[in-house]
């Protein structure tokens, strides 16, 4: 994960805030594992829907919980190619180069 790769400076305070934002929504007994995504039917309409997938789903959210708590890093991010090797700049870093 980027989080991983860039530190607790790179991400820290972001990572941090989303983590607490995911344990706000858990509802336990809704949806998969507790969470739902908001589906927008139309302009006017939305609702909440039970979404099992990695991508925006309670997988996603189990996994990506699952990375916050350790600091092995995960590898399941190759799969969305966001895997960076160590040492790799990412977009908006600063370069390393004198």
């Amino acid at each position: 994960m980027l989080a991983h790769q860039r530190g607790p400076r790179g991400f820290g305070h972001s990572r941090l805030a989303q983590i607490d934002f995911t344990k706000e929504v858990f509802q336990p007994g809704c949806g998969i594992g507790g969470y739902q995504r908001l589906e927008l039917e139309g302009a006017a309409s939305e609702a909440w829907q039970d979404a099992p997938g990695v991508l925006s789903g309670s997988a996603g959210v189990a996994l990506t919980l699952l990375a916050a708590t350790t600091h092995i890093e995960p590898h399941w991010d190759r799969m969305l190619l966001m895997d960076l090797p160590p040492g790799a700049p990412t977009v908006g870093a600063p370069s390393r180069e004198p």
